[in-house]
């Protein structure tokens, strides 16, 4: 999509072409993502974005975070390669640390620094039209079909990210993959993701958004996902193939709490996109930590979602009616299950430094009235003030 064609040049009303409180399904979603991407190909464009997310996180009170997208979608006509797409990105992400991280709070030891990585993204699907490189790979995979061209796009991926992540330095952390996943099954994609296994690039897979919990089986058996982002229909053994549904579901969430495998829950998002799901209380967030599964809250996409991880775990205790040690694990299993680009050693130590950063904020917020809260309150502090509130209530 060329930034010629965007249905309109105001603000209030591309804002509510954009947003929607409900899309027909995850394919609706996706299509309003083309016109965000039209605007995001150039160098300079993906390092002020990059930049903004940020700052964007730091006044959040999110202190680390891993930013993932699909490279190849802005490689054109002003980028000429993957690895172009992922030095803009980093230098506005970098940029952002160094600024934050020279600040009195961070210098004192009263802040946590912020730290980030970045994860790269195979699309399941790939058609004419959604970006120039995808356009000429298709073109040379003319006989072959869209699936062959997807295959070997993913695969140019996986290599260009480990390129970058050895000689340059970057902190390229992980690999997914995201997309149309109807009909368009996740071991199409072994080979690149046992390339980024056999080079210590850890995997995430979207997984169970549109289809059964067959995805999620084959994305942690085929492709050896570490996490599964998503995951919506993990329990809804009506949508599973296997002969013996229900017994297929229970054993495999006994296998995903074995194998500590995470899962990325995006409340907002799923909301949006799933028709199925009528409220936020139907979904099955709250089955998951109550059955040992290690889950935390993500955004997905902040814009079309209009929503903050502030705003997320916000609905989550609303929703779940979340305990204060629940809501406390939730938090540290995201920066548990991070792809940390460092040694265990490193990982560890900052681990430490967020959930005394955590305590702190808990316990200096303890007493206080939450009314006071409201007008500076980050993640944390809107933590504290929800638990304030339903204390209050009890």
């Amino acid at each position: 999509m060329c930034i010629r064609d965007s249905p309109s040049y105001e603000k209030d009303s591309l804002d509510k072409f954009l947003y929607k409180e409900r899309y027909e399904n995850v394919d609706d979603l996706l299509k309003i993502i083309g016109l965000i991407i039209a605007v995001l190909q150039t160098p300079e464009s993906l390092e002020r974005v990059a930049y903004e997310l940020a700052w964007d996180c730091i006044k959040d009170s999110v202190f680390y975070v891993e930013v993932r997208f699909a490279p190849q979608l802005h490689v054109g006509k002003c980028i000429q390669t993957i690895e172009e797409t992922l030095i803009a990105v980093n230098n506005g992400l970098k940029r952002a640390a160094e600024e934050y991280n020279k600040t009195p709070e961070v210098l004192s030891g009263s802040k946590p620094q912020f730290k980030y990585g970045i994860i790269c993204c195979i699309l399941r699907a790939i058609y004419k039209g959604i970006s120039c490189y995808y356009d000429q790979v298709l073109s040379v995979f003319l006989n072959s079909g869209e699936e062959k061209a997807a295959i070997h796009a993913g695969k140019e991926l996986v290599l260009a990210a480990l390129k970058v992540r050895d000689e340059k330095g970057i902190p390229i952390v992980g690999l997914d993959m995201a997309g149309r996943e109807i009909n368009a099954p996740c071991e199409m994609f072994e080979e690149a993701f046992a390339i980024a296994k056999e080079n210590f690039l850890c995997r995430t897979l979207h997984a169970g958004e549109a289809t059964g919990p067959e995805s999620i089986h084959n994305a942690i058996v085929k492709l050896s996902a570490e996490r599964i982002g998503h995951g919506l229909h993990l329990l809804d053994f009506k949508m599973s193939t296997n002969k013996d549904p229900k017994a297929f579901c229970s054993n495999l969430v006994k296998s995903i709490i074995f194998s500590e495998i995470g899962f990325e829950s995006c409340l907002s998002s799923n909301l949006q996109s799933c028709k199925k799901l009528k409220s936020l209380s139907a979904h099955p967030f709250k089955q998951w930590i109550d059955a040992g599964v290690s889950a935390c809250i993500c955004t997905d996409t902040l814009t079309l979602a209009k929503t903050t991880l502030s705003r997320e775990l916000d609905l989550a205790v609303q929703a779940f009616k979340l305990s204060r040690e629940e809501l406390k694990k939730v938090v540290l299993n995201s920066f548990e299950h991070s792809f940390f680009f460092g040694i265990p050693k490193e990982k560890e130590e900052y681990l430490a430094k967020i959930k005394q950063y955590y305590s702190v904020i808990e316990g200096k917020y303890k007493a206080v009235s939450y009314t006071h809260l409201r007008a500076h309150e980050t993640s944390l502090h809107l933590v504290c003030r929800l638990l304030l509130e339903k204390k209050k209530t009890k």
